[in-house]
């Protein structure tokens, strides 16, 4: 039986006396924001309207501003996660996806055709 899904991942791994210490990294897709709208665009029929706010440089300038002025994270932490997606920093070279051959995660696709028809309002699809 295929099963899916991160957590099925973590607990194989957490009981698995072969597994080295650190980390395991695995991935069910590794898409772009563009990449990301366009399957669901595709999947919902729906078009979103596209906007740039700036470049990576501005996004990196703004963090430092804010972290500057507020040491607190919560303020500033969103911040930072847009700009690592955005410059591929969080992108796994090390997946392990095929290190539990009974195991498998799905893509964005598959999750998406799966979810969407839970969370589509009339308003959203309009």
């Amino acid at each position: 039986m295929i099963q899916t899904g991160h957590p099925r991942f973590t607990a194989r791994a957490a009981v698995d006396d072969a597994m080295p210490s650190g980390k395991l990294a695995v991935a069910g897709d590794q898409l772009s924001f563009g990449g990301m709208t366009d399957t669901v665009e595709q999947l919902s029929g729906r078009r979103d309207e596209r906007r740039c706010l700036g470049s990576t440089e501005e996004l990196r300038s703004r963090l430092e501003q804010s972290r500057h002025w507020n040491p607190d994270p919560g303020q500033w932490a969103q911040l930072a996660y847009l700009l690592l997606m955005l410059t591929g920093r969080t992108a796994r070279s090390d997946v392990q996806n095929k290190r539990y051959a009974d195991l498998r995660l799905e893509n964005l696709e598959t999750y998406a055709q799966r979810i969407l028809p839970t969370v589509l309002t009339p308003e959203y699809v309009s």
